[in-house]
């Protein structure tokens, strides 16, 4: 039988200008260096420490953050903006200038963090494994050097869009998959997203020439990894074949 966990008083800092978690005040069930995660838990960590929470505190926290709880649909159509600037002069452009018009901050879609199983016997564990990655990203619209808004965003926001993480066993978290029952082992990762546009010129005579759409993730340390912040749990589905859908947002494990 599940044990609720109690949530008491959540503190919060700023990074990058957003809330990030501080689990020092949360009642929880400790982690060890090798983490057993039952139904309905979750594996928070910040700065080295690790607690297991029930997903239903993971859901306060989140609101307490001002986090939304399920990825928003991306806006595509932001990036069919059709510059009337021609490519002349965009070549002789002196100075590009970045105006951000939307910033969130949400739950991603679920990160795989191992390989899939199909429960047998008495249960079989899944563990984090190596070599599964996340990355941050950019998106421009047609006719805008990429390279320029990179450039641009990354010491705006002191943020390297170019940055990939990966797993590493040194993250020693498990859940068990039974029989009948089909799962992996997933980040519920923090990202940002901000939607903005580009300039040409300078304050006073500047003109548009495109839109972009920059997403991260935020860093965090658990035993020495450095790793995506959000919470690590089991997606675990009651079938017995392949594929496995995520348990939060689109598409199939791999």
């Amino acid at each position: 039988m599940l044990r609720s966990v109690p949530l008491l008083l959540l503190a919060i800092s700023l990074v990058n200008g957003f809330p990030t978690l501080d689990i020092s005040n949360l009642v929880a069930r400790n982690s060890t260096s090798e983490t057993f995660l039952q139904d309905d838990e979750v594996l928070v960590f910040d700065n080295g420490r690790a607690e297991v929470v029930h997903s239903g505190d993971f859901l306060n926290m989140l609101e307490s953050m001002a986090i939304q709880s399920e990825a928003p649909q991306i806006d595509k159509s932001w990036l069919n903006f059709t510059s009337e600037t021609n490519l002349q002069a965009r070549d002789d452009c002196s100075a590009t200038i970045v105006v951000t018009d939307k910033t969130e901050r949400f739950v991603d879609w679920d990160i795989q963090m191992s390989p899939v199983i199909i429960g047998a016997g008495t249960g079989i564990d899944v563990f984090v494994a190596n070599s599964y990655s996340a990355s941050n990203a950019i998106s421009v619209s047609a006719g805008v050097d990429y390279k320029i808004i990179e450039n641009i965003l990354g010491v705006s926001f002191s943020i390297d869009y170019t940055y990939t993480w990966t797993t590493q066993t040194t993250i020693q978290t498990k859940a068990t998959v039974l029989p009948g029952q089909a799962g992996v082992m997933i980040t519920m990762p923090f990202k940002n997203r901000k939607y903005g546009r580009s300039f040409c010129g300078r304050p006073g005579s500047l003109v548009q020439t495109g839109t972009w759409i920059a997403d991260s993730y935020e860093s965090k340390d658990y035993n020495g990894v450095n790793w995506v912040s959000g919470a690590i749990s089991g997606c675990i589905k009651n079938q017995t074949a392949l594929p496995l859908t995520r348990c939060h947002g689109e598409g199939e494990f791999i």
